[in-house]
């Protein structure tokens, strides 16, 4: 019996051997549950890092500032440029039209006239190098420039010298 004993006494060791290893290895493999864990938290931190500056820096894209604004601009239109087929359809009972190609180089000067006047009846301009008013130009044989001084709907002024339209134009109220 004696063996037994010495048997016992061993068999008990070795279940506090391997006691004592299980609970080593559920510390270990607790260890690197928190390991991988605080691993994957730190990959997570630097990918959002990674994505947060480019977006912000590279790209510009999502995190922009609020106070950068931008503005669209409206087309421009000017109300006194009309078409050739127009010149007898505009509301005013008495205007002038002042019909001229805008590629040549006395363009410039009869702009700024047109757009500078400030007369008592208004005061119309036609691009006879547009092509919309390419039908017109042909058929009416119109030189460069040419105004009309329109009355109720009808054409009762024509002049055709450039010096007579400078100074029919200019010699109207300017302010």
């Amino acid at each position: 019996m004696k063996k037994n004993k010495k048997d016992t006494n061993k068999s008990k060791e070795i279940k506090f051997e391997t006691t004592q290893l299980k609970n080593t290895t559920v510390d270990h493999d607790n260890s690197a549950v928190v390991t991988f864990i605080v691993a994957l938290i730190v990959i997570a931190l630097l990918v959002g890092g990674l994505y947060y500056v480019n977006a912000k820096y590279v790209t510009k894209d999502k995190y922009q500032d609020d106070t950068t604004t931008t503005t669209t601009k409206e087309p421009s239109y000017d109300a006194t440029v009309i078409l050739a087929e127009d010149i007898l359809k505009q509301k005013e009972k008495e205007y002038m039209v002042v019909l001229f190609d805008k590629s040549t180089d006395d363009a410039s000067y009869i702009s700024s006239l047109v757009s500078g006047y400030k007369g008592d009846s208004k005061i119309y301009s036609v691009d006879l190098s547009n092509k919309m008013n390419a039908d017109f130009v042909s058929k009416k044989q119109v030189s460069n420039p040419t105004l009309y001084v329109v009355k109720k709907g009808k054409i009762v002024e024509t002049l055709t010298e450039k010096d007579k339209i400078y100074s029919k134009i200019d010699g109207v109220k300017f302010n």
